[in-house]
């Protein structure tokens, strides 16, 4: 029952660390965008 335990706490952190990533990455798309649309305009 402890590795279950210990596969559920893993696949909660792995949850969170996935949405976290995803939402680093949609801030470095909308930062990028911005700066070429600063440079370019």
């Amino acid at each position: 029952m402890m590795e279950t335990a210990e596969g559920g706490a893993r696949f909660e952190e792995s949850r969170i660390t996935r949405a976290v990533r995803y939402a680093v990455e949609a801030l470095a798309f909308t930062a990028t965008l911005v700066i070429v649309y600063l440079v370019w305009g």
